[in-house]
């Protein structure tokens, strides 16, 4: 019933002209409100302000619980859901994981703190971010974590020892170097987030940040990634990439 529909449809000069609801609006739209017709698609609204901080701090809560219980429990059957090795890309894999999340949080939720609709809330997104992020460096820097949380000095053989991380109020391991007293840069470049060079989740990063650049060149993709993250032997990890992504020119890939 949307008259701005009727351009997509290979409508002529004429009969748009001849057309009265492009030019008057839809007849129901001249009667009483409470004689419109009801839409019968069911779309849900998104909650206020008040009731999406609620939700994120029971979620926040839940998840918290669920880490804590499960730490100890984890099995080879429980690592291999969600695996990021799996997914072709790293917004396939955050938005399945985003949707899991949302509906392990539904069911435990009573009815009026669950999220509803289609779209998923940046806040959900950027938690199955972190999430991933957080495995990927439990499984490579699990000393230098342990090491930071209990207040001590990394050993001086450690990769991030130079680094001085410190670990933010998600849990995320970042590096505090001397980009801190630099006022120009946003919060997230001055503590970018650590990762390791050849996990599957610092791969689907740089790739995903390879096609968004448009399959730029090695400089402009470590431009792109140093706004948030900090990757271990950065350059290389973009140039083992280029090798593999075959729409980057043969000429453009550095020489041996």
């Amino acid at each position: 019933m949307n008259p701005a529909d009727l351009l997509t449809r290979g409508q002529s000069v004429s009969e748009l002209a001849s057309d009265s609801s492009c030019w008057n609006g839809l007849d129901f739209l001249h009667l009483p409100v409470t004689e419109w017709p009801l839409n019968k698609v069911n779309i849900s609204e998104k909650p206020n302000t008040e009731t999406r901080k609620q939700y994120q701090d029971t979620c926040h809560f839940q998840s918290k619980k669920r880490e804590s219980e499960q730490i100890d429990e984890k099995t080879p059957e429980d690592n291999s859901k969600l695996d990021p090795k799996r997914f072709s890309s790293w917004q396939k894999l955050t938005h399945l994981t985003a949707r899991v999340t949302r509906f392990v949080d539904n069911c435990l939720n009573p009815h009026e703190l669950r999220s509803k609709g289609t779209c998923l809330y940046p806040e959900e997104l950027k938690d199955a971010e972190i999430h991933h992020i957080k495995q990927a460096q439990e499984e490579s820097f699990s000393e230098e974590i342990s090491t930071t949380k209990a207040q001590r000095p990394l050993s001086s053989s450690s990769k991030l020892c130079s680094l001085s991380p410190v670990i933010d109020e998600d849990g995320v391991l970042r590096c505090s170097s001397r980009l801190q007293f630099a006022e120009c840069l946003p919060w997230e470049s001055k503590y970018a987030i650590i990762l390791p060079r050849k996990h599957a989740v610092t791969q689907s990063i740089i790739k995903h940040t390879h096609e968004r650049c448009l399959h730029g060149g090695t400089n402009l993709i470590l431009s792109h990634l140093s706004e948030r993250f900090w990757i271990i032997s950065s350059i290389e990890a973009i140039r083992e990439w280029e090798k593999k992504c075959v729409k980057v020119p043969r000429a453009a890939l550095p020489a041996k």
